[in-house]
């Protein structure tokens, strides 16, 4: 534990990283949240096109109708991503473009847009069955719309905003019940607008961005059905349209767009956290997309790589990092230098991102290279280490995050003059327990380190119980975004009787995080068994 600071002397020098640590720039956040991802090139669509429709049926992306350099299609493309082929499928009754689409009961629904190139829009839905192999017409929508979003809560499919007749934005949302056929017409969103995007998370629909008098929107509301209420959420910090936006596991990611120039980015948002955070850009930009979620796979198919029309073939996806453990401790001076170790035991290469976070949140330039991110692929029975350079002045004192798209194995090796000390990775925690000591006669202590992978900032409660169960202190660690702070029991619990205590520290947090533990003695160190504990 570096930063941890003491009377003893070992603990001298955790004090000077500790003081060090304090002096580290703190820059801006490029990224938080639980989640990285890695981008990787799709075979081409079988022909270039653009404002399509996207859905995904089983482990099929279905991609329907578009704008093509020769004008619309009803051609409806079918890639396996078992296999990396396309196929054609059934052709759309109409030449149709800026539509929705929506899979409801292993059935693919083709939900308004514009007509052919009149970008005159239409009511019509259209229903495919891939097993009886032809689409067929259902109940329309109660107004015409194009550029319109769609998403699908317990069976139903929600339709919201985009151009009416006369192409004039709307704020309507509707609702179709497959088991009646029948649409019916909901609370209208607070904004009218046309080229958003639309998901559902955890039951509730959440519309963000768009355009309305061709001015880009960065609003984000979310309807919940239960109340039939609209409100607000934080805003999308960059302002697009011609998106493309989907749930992956409760969080809404936002990619693409255009005006005034063709967005590369990819901007995610936590409902839990209330916050936004940036991904890995897109390697082309592109808008008029949709996309598609198939295990941790964000497919993009098509669009268009310029303003308006320029549609390509072009597809790829975003393998989401979605296996995180954190070592809430990590360290690099002429003292302590810290050896990270990842290995795969699974029979399947891994795709790997480790980041390193000073104090409060900023970049922590001490793996190798001196970068504070790298990324590398683990083949099976692969074991990767990643040694610090042991020199770095001021100290860079801070905590490590382990992305993969596979479970891993990772741990963290302190070596210093004092000895070696090795703890494991874990997941991000809500409530933890550790054994704990204080002795001060004895010039025995414990100590702690925190570290949040929240993307907002993050208050741990801390609760110490003595051999009998019964409480003796409490203390909050307020942390930033994606922070870490680490301090002895003395230092945690400043004003309790310590002298000579035993028992163990509760933590737990509405936020997800990691935890460390050391105990101290003299020159000497060891780890403490960190438990996770089951938030009741």
């Amino acid at each position: 534990m570096a930063a941890l600071s003491g009377r003893y002397s070992v603990g001298m020098t955790f004090r000077a990283l500790a003081a060090a640590a304090a002096l580290i720039a703190c820059s801006s956040l490029d990224a938080a949240g639980s989640v990285r991802g890695v981008w990787r090139d799709l075979p081409p669509l079988p022909s270039p096109r653009q404002e399509v429709a996207v859905t995904v049926l089983g482990e099929e992306v279905y991609v329907l109708g578009g704008l093509t350099p020769g004008g619309a299609t009803n051609g409806v493309a079918v890639l396996d991503t078992r296999t990396g082929g396309w196929s054609e499928g059934p052709a759309l009754p109409r030449v149709l473009h800026h539509g929705a689409a929506a899979t409801v009961d292993g059935r693919v629904y083709s939900i308004g847009g514009f007509l052919g190139t009149s970008f005159s829009p239409t009511s019509e839905v259209f229903r495919l069955d891939p097993q009886q192999g032809g689409w067929d017409t259902v109940a329309p929508l109660p107004a015409p719309r194009g550029a319109l979003a769609a998403a699908v809560i317990d069976g139903r499919i929600y339709a919201a905003g985009g151009n009416g007749p006369g192409g004039g934005d709307t704020a309507s949302l509707f609702r179709y019940h497959p088991a009646t056929d029948q649409w019916e017409t909901l609370a209208p969103m607070p904004t009218p607008r046309n080229h958003h995007a639309a998901a559902a998370i955890d039951g509730r629909l959440y519309v963000v961005a768009g355009r309305r008098f061709a001015s880009n929107l960065p609003a984000l509301e979310i309807y919940d059905p239960a109340t039939g209420r609209w409100e607000t959420g934080p805003p999308l910090p960059t302002a697009r349209s011609g998106i493309a936006a989907v749930n992956f596991r409760g969080l809404l990611f936002v990619l693409g767009g255009e005006i005034p120039v063709v967005f590369d980015e990819v901007e995610v948002f936590d409902p839990a956290a209330g916050a936004w955070f940036a991904l890995t850009p897109m390697p082309l930009p592109r808008h008029g997309i949709g996309a598609a979620v198939v295990g941790n796979r964000i497919l993009v198919p098509g669009g268009a790589t310029v303003v308006g029309f320029g549609s390509t073939a072009m597809s790829d996806e975003l393998l989401v990092l979605d296996q995180l453990q954190v070592l809430a401790q990590f360290a690099d001076s002429r003292q302590i230098v810290s050896q990270l170790l990842a290995s795969n035991y699974g029979m399947e290469e891994a795709q790997v991102l480790v980041e390193a976070r000073d104090g409060q949140g900023g970049p922590l330039n001490i793996l190798p290279g001196g970068a504070s991110q790298t990324g590398f692929t683990l083949q099976p029975g692969e074991t990767r280490n990643l040694t610090t350079a042991g020199a770095a002045s001021p100290p860079g004192v801070g905590f490590a995050m382990i992305f993969s798209d596979r479970p891993l194995l990772a741990h963290v090796l302190f070596s210093s003059d004092f000895g070696f000390a090795g703890v494991l990775g874990l997941e991000p925690l809500e409530r933890f327990g550790v054994p704990v000591q204080r002795n001060a006669g004895a010039g025995l202590d414990s100590g702690v380190a925190l570290a949040t992978t929240s993307a907002a900032p993050c208050t741990i409660d801390l609760m110490l119980l003595d051999t009998a169960g019964a409480e003796v202190a409490t203390a909050a660690v307020a942390l930033p975004a994606l922070g870490q702070q680490a301090r002895f029991l003395d230092q945690l619990f400043a004003g309790a009787d310590l002298d000579a205590f035993e028992g163990s520290l509760l933590g737990e947090a509405g936020c997800p995080f990691g935890a460390m533990a050391i105990l101290v003695r003299g020159d000497q160190f060891a780890t403490l068994p960190v438990q996770a504990l089951t938030v009741p």
